[in-house]
């Protein structure tokens, strides 16, 4: 599941997806979207890589056949707005040529996109946040190294796994390894202290697999690292981060604060398209993100122009291309660079090699080049950072759309690579994508149609409905109070799951199993209504034992566990839980737990 946020419904316009709620964020492994074989051969021929190239302006990165395949790819996917940055270092130098572009509109207004206008970077921020934790780990002022044991300097720190408890490190946090997996839906956009939430929270999420075992992505991790940095520095995060890497820098839009955002017109609103199926292209919602949830994880708005900057900072090793100084050690830099977990044994397509990820970066090889990069994802935005550091090249896109906005910027970005690099091989990227979504949306048909088919004569629950309509409690994932209505259907309002207002519907299947149908609503910035943004079906099962509702158990992938990695098993609906609900009577004794979270 991505980062959940706010939107608004966009009258009169059509295009959507219903992405799956544990659907991977794509910036945990670029192109995890795509196909791992060919639907057919959409490659050519690179006619530049067979001659020599035509000379250009030095800081002419952007061809005009570039600039040709974005509006197509805009008018393609119906993308809102787009804004591209291409440095390219000039060879013995520590001088870039330096392009930055703006395609599109920033909102509903039709104000036109510039390269100073602000996007979520989503999952861009992570590396932010390494490199924060990265600067104490280099200034030996504070007890901090990447290898020491988080439990020790946050006491508050506790897993239920306890060999994870006991030897989580930063390396393990921030590559994924912490045998935790996802558990988004735990978000909460109302707490005052995001980062201190998941710090306290995650003790109550059951990991899915062994300390140390396989990669899974968790953006509660690098909340609870922006947690660390705050509380060894006696300050707020966002306020190290801005002082000592944006301001050190010489970024002038980027920042962590959205209504500021908002106030002064820079931020562009997201699109974000629900309900699209292979008979219907559903309808576009448009609106501001509250990225406040997600600090450490996903926090940052940040323009094309301040991300050329930061392009040229990874290029350099860390040194600002403004001050010439050294901003981040170059010690950290490749720390934070260098594999540390596997993501991908091999290459997904014929162009690329396995993947690695170390902390906030990932690393693989795209037609014998190596890069690095990351992707990012809420709702109703996408960002691409990824560099080619042998090559000197880097390369940033955002996009306000968030339904097919990685579409859009894999299309943008491989091209602007073939070009720059001279690769033997051109890839008709948004071809393959076309049919890569439409597979996509009939996969999603086919699963809820199956979910929701009950099979003939099936028995009913234990006990009647009535008696199913109670309150139910997990820690981590707060309170349900379930009421049944005269279509038979068991439904709970909450405003707990996935960051925001939610209905969790119960349709009967088979005695005491049940589908689960949870319908994702927001409340957009400065708007007064809700609008539906996510719906999704998984599992549930009542434990009910001597005529007694003991609680019920959630699975199918709601907790967001990696590929492969199979839901619990059990004998009883709690072992096989991947979320537990315990049925409780409400207000009762431990009511304080809700208020503390």
């Amino acid at each position: 599941m991505r980062l959940w946020r706010p939107l608004t419904l966009l009258a009169g316009t059509a295009l959507t997806r219903a992405a799956l709620l544990t659907e991977p964020d794509f910036s945990a492994n670029s192109g995890q979207h795509l196909p791992t074989e060919l639907v057919a051969d959409t490659r050519s021929p690179n006619p530049a890589a067979a001659r020599p190239q035509q000379q250009q302006p030095a800081a002419r990165l952007i061809s005009d056949d570039v600039l040709a395949l974005i509006e197509d790819t805009m008018a393609l996917w119906d993308a809102k707005g787009i804004s591209v940055a291409v440095v390219r270092r000039q060879p013995g130098s520590d001088a870039f040529d330096v392009e930055t572009r703006a395609f599109g509109v920033k909102g509903r207004d039709g104000e036109p996109m510039t390269t100073d206008t602000l996007l979520p970077i989503a999952s861009n921020s992570k590396a932010f946040t390494v490199a924060a934790a990265g600067l104490l780990v280099a200034n030996e002022s504070v007890p901090l190294e990447w290898t020491t044991k988080i439990h020790r300097l946050l006491p508050e720190f506790e897993l239920q796994d306890s060999v994870a408890q006991e030897r989580t490190c930063l390396l393990d946090m921030f590559s994924h390894r912490t045998g935790l997996p996802r558990h988004d839906a735990a978000f909460r956009s109302y707490v005052d202290d995001p980062a201190g939430f998941s710090l306290r929270t995650v003790k109550y999420l059951r990991p899915s697999v062994e300390f140390r075992d396989v990669y899974q992505y968790n953006n509660h991790m690098f909340n609870i690292g922006a947690s660390l940095v705050g509380n060894l520095t006696a300050t707020r995060f966002e306020d190290f981060v801005k002082e000592n890497v944006f301001d050190a820098i010489g970024f002038t839009r980027t920042t962590y604060n959205v209504q500021e955002a908002i106030d002064n017109g820079r931020l562009s609103e997201g699109f974000w398209r629900t309900g699209e199926s292979p008979t219907s292209e559903g309808k576009v919602y448009a609106g501001y993100v509250d990225v406040a949830t997600h600090v450490g994880a996903g926090g940052i708005l940040s323009s094309a122009n301040d991300l050329a900057l930061w392009l040229q900072t990874l290029l350099l090793n860390g040194k600002s291309p403004k001050s010439g100084k050294q901003v981040i050690p170059s010690e950290v830099l490749a720390k934070m660079s260098t594999g540390i977990t596997v993501s991908a044994g091999s290459g997904r397509l014929p162009e690329f090699g396995p993947v690695v990820y170390g902390m906030g970066f990932m690393q693989s090889a795209y037609q014998g080049h190596q890069y690095i990069e990351h992707g990012g994802s809420l709702h109703g935005y996408r960002s691409q950072i990824i560099r080619f550091s042998l090559d000197g090249l880097g390369i940033a896109i955002l996009t306000n759309d968030d339904s097919h906005g990685v579409y859009i910027y894999e299309a943008i970005k491989w091209r602007i690579a073939e070009e720059l690099l001279s690769t033997p091989v051109h890839v008709d990227w948004n071809s393959r994508n076309k049919a890569v979504n439409a597979k996509r949306l009939q996969a999603v048909v086919d699963e809820r149609n199956a979910r929701r088919s009950s099979p003939p004569d099936a028995p009913l629950p234990d006990v009647t409905l009535e008696k199913l309509s109670a309150t139910y409690f997990n820690p981590a994932y707060g309170k349900l109070s379930f009421k049944v209505k005269g279509d038979g259907v068991l439904r709970a309002w909450t405003d707990n799951l996935g960051g925001g207002p939610s209905i969790l519907a119960l349709h009967h299947f088979s005695g005491n199993h049940f589908n689960a149908s949870i319908t994702l609503f927001e409340l957009p910035l400065g708007e007064s209504e809700n609008v539906v943004v996510e719906d999704e079906v998984v599992d549930a099962e009542f434990e009910i034992v001597d005529g007694r509702v003991k609680g019920f158990a959630v699975w199918g992938g709601l907790w967001g566990a990696g590929e492969g990695v199979p839901s619990p098993k059990g004998e009883i609906p709690r072992e096989k839980a991947e979320i537990w609900f315990e049925r409780v009577e409400w207000p009762w004794e431990h009511s304080l737990v809700l208020q503390n979270m």
